[in-house]
């Protein structure tokens, strides 16, 4: 394909989406070294995820042979074909395991390297009493290595005469991946509903000391890279949220977002939130508390009734969900996106046609580039 060409007109889609003038609903896909590591006909030297999680090198080229493969095979509006100008980006990656081996938690190899909750029913409180890290303490210092290696590494690595220009921190490191999410990787999902009702004492502790150590890391590693505390733009996510009820997550875990997003985002900012799973009933109560103006969502979402209690300028990214996407067929993919566009072009012009969410390794690429298809044919307003 003419990638020039592509790129151009996908410039385009963005630009008039972001002026509020959009003639077509952008296309956005979520794949990263994952999906490359599980596609077995390119990863001729049988990289594991533990390898990758392992060695700063493998991470480091695995993320650019991803890109190459994402960028040349991948429909989407995003930029397509070689990166000869932007130049490849890496960015250190310990997948969801990130905070919770910061907070102590010990990485075990799998399919998918983990961290198994660390804190038992005779041990509970001992985190209390280890006190919150410093953010390149424990865990943090591999999370430095590794991010002063890529700075370094970047400076000569060249891939198909193209060099690496970005690099950056994990992304929930920097960021989070959730207050509440963290406690349940900590305490485990069972043992923390449990204790909901049998030590409530015990949970708004943790909520509070999870919450507090969150925001200490974050601070110190934007001091490191020198950059504000706050910012115009601020992204959160905590999927484990589905496990509670709207009045529960009112009472435990919504006082502690509010102050997330206080401590950074100016004020007036633009916030953000990604919730994978069942989460479409927190969206009202975080749009009016928190001052959300912009949903990344999973599955299920009710298309139908997404508007009904959202203001009509809500910016909402979602699409087929994965599942789909993995085990069905092009063409049951292009009418479940049809649905979707049909049912929420008339309400808005402020959504963002994505895979719900982030690929499973496996699934077909005709499969993922049938949601840009059928949004070619059926996503201009």
């Amino acid at each position: 394909m003419d990638y020039r060409e592509h790129n151009e007109k996908a410039k385009a889609v963005w630009n008039a989406y972001y002026k509020g003038e959009p003639f077509k609903v952008p296309v956005y896909i979520y794949a990263d070294a994952r999906n490359w590591i599980f596609e077995r006909e390119l990863n001729k030297e049988g990289i594991t995820l533990w390898d990758y999680v392992n060695s700063p090198d493998v991470m480091f080229e695995t993320q650019v042979k991803a890109q190459e493969w994402i960028r040349l095979n991948i429909m989407s509006d995003s930029p397509m074909g070689y990166p000869e100008e932007e130049g490849w980006s890496v960015r250190v990656d310990f997948e969801n395991f990130t905070e919770l081996a910061w907070l102590g938690g010990k990485v075990e190899p799998g399919i998918e390297p983990h961290v198994r909750p660390f804190l038992s029913d005779d041990d509970k409180r001992k985190i209390f009493d280890k006190g919150i890290p410093s953010a390149f303490d424990g865990f943090g210092e591999e999370v430095l290595r590794y991010y002063e290696y890529f700075l370094e590494k970047a400076k000569t690595f060249v891939y198909k005469n193209i060099p690496v220009k970005n690099v950056s921190m994990p992304y929930n490191f920097y960021g989070t991946d959730g207050i509440f999410t963290t406690a349940c990787g900590i305490r485990g999902m069972t043992n923390l509903i449990n204790d909901i009702y049998e030590d409530p004492d015990y949970v708004e502790a943790l909520l509070d000391f999870v919450t507090e150590a969150i925001i200490s890391r974050m601070k110190e590693v934007r001091r490191y890279l020198g950059e504000e505390i706050k910012s115009e733009s601020f992204g959160y996510a905590d999927d484990a949220i589905v496990l509670l009820s709207p009045s529960l997550f009112k009472q435990l875990v919504l006082p502690k977002i509010k102050r997330i997003y206080d401590e950074f985002t100016i004020e007036g900012g633009r916030r953000s939130i990604h919730l994978c799973g069942d989460a479409q009933r927190f969206f009202p109560i975080l749009q009016k508390e928190c001052d959300i103006v912009m949903f990344d969502t999973g599955y299920p979402i009710d298309f139908e009734h997404l508007y009904d209690e959202l203001h009509p300028d809500t910016e909402i990214w979602g699409g087929p969900s994965v599942v789909l996407l993995k085990n069905g067929n092009p063409e049951d993919i292009k009418n479940e996106v049809r649905r979707i566009l049909q049912t929420v072009m008339p309400r808005t012009k402020k959504f963002v046609l994505r895979d719900a969410n982030a690929l499973i390794p496996g699934t077909p690429l005709e499969n993922v580039n049938a949601i840009y298809e059928a949004c070619e044919e059926w996503g201009y307003y």
